[in-house]
């Protein structure tokens, strides 16, 4: 199941931004888009107008998306209903909360703007972007979403990096559950230097005040080069 968990989502984001691509045109990768190119050049007059077509074509891939597959899903939640297994359900609730309900164009932009007003923030994905709108507009936790954004900057981690990281915040997870703690990283854990806080990052996880991990999200394409 944790296949069809990917591929599912691949095909959610891929399909998003094949909607939009309209707007985009073709010069890179659309996961490449960064604040850049939502900034556009000083002299584009259009470039607002282009950047509410990116979002629209956001939204509507989601939608379509998630509404063509959602039957998928309960069929196949229904042929494991006598063995039914925690990945559909989180597939579904995974795919639910890619969509953007309920959130205006004009949100995303204010929150967009806001993002790229600071420099640092440029080299975060348009894609990404979007969904830390989402995230400022549906009010989470704002150490969440800093350790969100943060995460984004660190991108392109080392692959090498990134396995290490993630090899150690499985292995203290392991050591945890069997200390009947909970199978997860605690701030203990972080204090203490088993993990850093920059691993953690590395990793794509944040731990919150009450010790819950929670994961981040990394869609764009960080390892293209700009043409």
């Amino acid at each position: 199941m944790g296949k069809i968990l990917f591929r599912a989502l691949a095909l959610l984001l891929i399909s998003a931004l094949t909607l939009s691509s309209y707007s985009y045109g073709q010069r890179r990768n659309l996961l490449q888009w960064d604040g850049t190119d939502w900034l556009g050049d000083s002299g584009q007059v259009y470039a607002k107008w282009l950047n509410v077509g990116i979002i629209v074509g956001v939204k509507m891939g989601t939608v379509t998306t998630y509404t063509a597959t959602r039957e998928l899903i309960d069929q196949i939640n229904n042929e494991l209903y006598d063995q039914r297994t925690t990945s559909v359900i989180e597939l579904k609730e995974k795919m639910a909360e890619l969509t953007l309900y309920n959130i205006t164009s004009n949100q995303f932009l204010a929150g967009i703007d806001a993002l790229y007003e600071d420099p640092i923030n440029r080299k975060i994905k348009i894609i990404d972007a979007v969904y830390i709108a989402k995230m400022q507009v549906l009010g989470l936790d704002p150490e969440l979403i800093d350790a969100q954004i943060r995460c984004l900057r660190m991108q392109p981690v080392n692959q090498q990096a990134l396995a290490d990281a993630l090899n150690k915040f499985a292995l203290i997870s392991s050591e945890n559950e069997k200390k009947k703690i909970g199978r997860k990283v605690t701030n203990e854990d972080i204090k203490s230097g088993k993990i850093s806080l920059e691993e953690v990052l590395i990793s794509r996880h944040f731990v919150d005040r009450n010790n819950e991990n929670l994961s981040l999200f990394c869609y764009g394409d960080y390892y293209g080069e700009r043409n």
